[in-house]
C-alpha cells in the first residue's frame, strides 16, 4: 500500500507540474494571440490609410484624364492644365508608392540588414536613372562620378537604396533650383 500510495504521490506531482507548464503555455499563447490581434488592427489602420492616400490622386487622375477625353474643343491652356494635373498625380502616386516600398525595406519587423559590399556607381546609377527623366527639359544633366577609394561600400543595398530613393526627389527639386538659368552643363 505504502509503494502504491508514493507511486500515486509522485504521479500527482508530475501531472501538476504538467498542469503548471500547461497554464504558463496557456498564458504565453494567449499573449501571442492578443499581440497577433493588435498587429492585425495596425495592419488594418495601415491598409485603410494607404487606401485613402492612393485614392486621391487616382481620383484627380481619373477626373482630369475624363475631362480631357470628353472636351474635344477645349482650349490649349486648359489642356495643359490638366495633363499636368495628371504628371503631378501621377508622380504623388509614385512617391506614395515607392515611400510604401521604402519603408518595407527600411523597417519590415525581423528583418535584419544584409551588409555587402555594394558597388557606389551602380547604386547611384540606379537611384538617378529616375531623376534624368525628371531634369531632361530643364537644362540640367546628371551624372554618377565617383572618388577613387570610393567604389564600394559595405551595407544592406536594398536599405541603402531606398534612403537614397527616399532623398532623391528633394536633391532633384534643390539641384533644378540652383541650376535653373544657367547655361553650361555643370552647376554647382
Amino acid at each position: 500500500v505504502r509503494a502504491r500510495t508514493h507511486e500515486l504521490e509522485e504521479a500527482l506531482s508530475r501531472t501538476t507540474a504538467l498542469a503548471e507548464k500547461l497554464r504558463e503555455r496557456g498564458a504565453a499563447l494567449e499573449a501571442a494571440n492578443q499581440q497577433l490581434a493588435e498587429m492585425e488592427q495596425l495592419k488594418g489602420d495601415l491598409l485603410r490609410r494607404i487606401a485613402h492616400e492612393l485614392n486621391t490622386p487616382v481620383t484627380a487622375i481619373q477626373t482630369a484624364a475624363r475631362i480631357l477625353a470628353r472636351s474635344e474643343g477645349l482650349a490649349p491652356d486648359k489642356q495643359s492644365k490638366f495633363v499636368a494635373i495628371i504628371g503631378q498625380e501621377a508622380a504623388r502616386l509614385g512617391e506614395l508608392v515607392a515611400s510604401a516600398l521604402q519603408a518595407v525595406v527600411l523597417g519590415a519587423p525581423g528583418s535584419r540588414p544584409r551588409p555587402t559590399a555594394v558597388p557606389v556607381a551602380e547604386l547611384l546609377k540606379r537611384v538617378v536613372a529616375p531623376l534624368k527623366g525628371e531634369v531632361a527639359g530643364k537644362a540640367v544633366q546628371v551624372h554618377v562620378k565617383v572618388s577613387a577609394g570610393l567604389e564600394q561600400i559595405t551595407g544592406d543595398g536594398e536599405q541603402l537604396e531606398a534612403a537614397l530613393l527616399n532623398l532623391a526627389p528633394a536633391a532633384e527639386r534643390i539641384i533644378t533650383a540652383l541650376c535653373s538659368g544657367k547655361t553650361n552643363h555643370r552647376c554647382g
